[in-house]
């Protein structure tokens, strides 16, 4: 039972962490990419900074919950899974919550840095600002985003490959990578509508999806 309320908990987090992402990167379709680096987002300048600190707490709600979900997974793979194969895939959950925290907490001070800067030095103060905030970061900022979105969803094929779990793999389309291939080639298609998906919606959504695969494993 308490692999199921786990479970419950990541969808629960998944959903919050849309909300999350909603408050941080819902900038519609008029948004343009502004600075040497395309950094700089236009739609800053009309959003109110305290949408970027909801968005913060938040993010520091959903991500423990939805780490749940994961966890879930992984607890269940105790008693028919190697011991490295559990040890793995809890390092990388552990690991990916690390910077999943990290990742969305800089990515709301951006913006508020931003505005601060470009308010006391100008435009060119401001998007020096962010580049170098962005250089300082770059590194683990990269580690871990590509940790979190692939990790889990590797540690799964391999589970599934293995016999480890008791679902389909083509649950694993619910998941963050297709949700958000799938986000993308619809932004592509029409980027008016679509314009903000990827950011605020699917790899949240996937990322809750993983406390659903871990109630369906379990009552499987």
């Amino acid at each position: 039972m308490l692999y199921l309320v786990m479970g419950i908990c990541g969808i629960v987090g998944g959903l919050l962490c849309c909300v999350g992402d909603i408050l941080l990167d819902k900038k519609g379709s008029d948004n343009q990419k502004l600075g040497e680096h395309k950094l700089i987002n236009s739609a800053w300048e009309h959003m109110n900074p305290k949408r970027f600190s909801a968005s913060i707490a938040v993010g520091a709600v959903a991500v423990p919950l939805y780490g749940l979900g994961l966890l879930s997974l992984a607890l269940q793979t105790e008693t028919n899974a190697p011991e490295i194969y559990s040890l793995i895939f809890k390092l990388v959950i552990y690991v990916g919550q690390i910077g999943a925290l990290l990742v969305h907490t800089f990515l709301c001070l951006v913006p508020i840095a931003y505005l601060s800067s470009k308010e006391k030095g100008g435009f060119d103060t401001a998007e020096h600002t962010i580049n170098e905030l962005f250089r300082a970061v770059a590194v683990p900022l990269h580690i871990y985003y590509y940790i979190l979105g692939l990790g889990p969803t590797v540690m799964l094929v391999i589970g599934l490959c293995l016999g480890y779990f008791n679902f389909s793999p083509w649950w694993l389309l619910i998941t963050p990578i297709p949700l958000i291939l799938v986000s993308s080639i619809l932004r592509k298609i029409n980027p008016k509508i679509f314009c903000d998906i990827p950011g605020i919606f699917a790899g949240s959504l996937g990322m809750g999806m993983y406390g659903l695969l871990a109630m369906i494993n379990w009552l499987g």
